[in-house]
């Protein structure tokens, strides 16, 4: 099987010339070019040779572009990279949008308006979005303030580094309205394979209106989210639940979790284990299960490390 592998500033091109598998794409199309570029960069350059060369880029870019096909869950756009692809399946599942674009509400029952801003960011592109409320002057406004987000410093701590964003874009928006809320944290992904997690003595189940008396009297707050955001798994001991995650945000290619462990419970690991039975069982539903979080909540962002999530992004939101 022929392989061509270069290494550059935009990480590592490994296409495969006779087809099969290819790694998840990293960067946006618009490099795809200098990427191939630097990979074919010290080929030889004789006559045979440049023909060569020829079929070789076409068969690099052929190849590129399917890498972020191969694992893209955004089948609308199949040549986007895969981290800006969960971005966008990120902010479709928390919030409803215009025929535009622009957000409107929260995606749950009875959801309350979406924020006013929203930014999300990936290794190599930032995704803005407005509520439909936001004038075009703000808007401007944003865009330009936003403009340098790919040059933040990766050696800076991420919460204190959003601190700082979410002061700057409130000041913008305070122009027009009092701020009510602001938030920031990371967004994650599940990996292909899911690791075994730590044992229990108890069951990981479905929840459903016909055992859902097994959320009483530890996680009884969750009964509506039976019916509302499903599935709903729970770890069940001594016939009660006492950890749960449900799709608490929900559309046809994406769900998003919300977990919660009865106070009593908490510490023993018992989160992730029933967090990667919900992801099991989402994705068995055809969807992309997704794990977001802020950047104040070490117990969640605890699961994600214990389960290794993959972070491909991170958003922050302005209400």
């Amino acid at each position: 099987m022929s392989r061509t592998r270069r290494s550059c500033r935009f990480g590592v091109l490994d296409v495969d010339a006779a087809g099969g598998d290819h790694p998840p794409g990293v960067i946006e199309p618009a490099l795809a070019m200098q990427a191939v570029a630097c990979a074919t960069s010290d080929l030889p350059a004789d006559a045979n040779a440049r023909r060569h060369n020829t079929s070789l880029k076409i068969v690099l870019i052929v190849g590129f572009m399917e890498a972020f096909e191969y694992s893209n869950p955004n089948p609308s756009r199949p040549y986007m990279s895969r981290d800006r692809a969960l971005m966008e399946l990120h902010v479709e599942a928390l919030y409803t949008h215009d025929p535009a674009g622009d957000l409107v509400t929260v995606r749950e029952q009875g959801g309350g308006p979406a924020p006013r801003f929203l930014l999300g960011r990936t290794a190599v592109s930032v995704l803005r979005r407005f509520r439909t409320d936001v004038d075009e002057a703000l808007r401007r406004e944003l865009v330009a303030a936003s403009s340098d987000e790919l040059r933040l410093d990766p050696s800076a701590d991420p919460a204190v580094a959003a601190a700082g964003e979410l002061a700057r874009y409130a000041a913008i928006l305070a122009q027009s309205a009092p701020i009510r809320t602001t938030e920031a944290g990371p967004a994650f992904s599940f990996p292909a394979h899911l690791r075994p997690t730590a044992g229990t003595s108890g069951t990981v189940v479905l929840v459903t209106e016909a055992n859902s008396h097994l959320l009483h009297p530890l996680l009884s707050a969750w009964v509506p989210d039976v019916r509302q955001s499903p599935p709903l798994m729970a770890l069940v001991e001594n016939g009660r639940a006492v950890a749960v995650c449900a799709s608490v945000r929900i559309t046809p290619r994406a769900h998003e979790a919300g977990v919660d462990t009865a106070a009593e419970f908490r510490g023993r690991g018992y989160a992730p284990i029933v967090v990667a039975e919900w992801a099991r069982a989402v994705r068995a539903l055809g969807a992309e299960p997704l794990y977001s979080t802020s950047w104040q909540n070490a117990a969640s962002r605890a699961v994600a490390r214990k389960l290794s999530l993959v972070q491909f992004g991170s958003d922050l939101h302005i209400t």
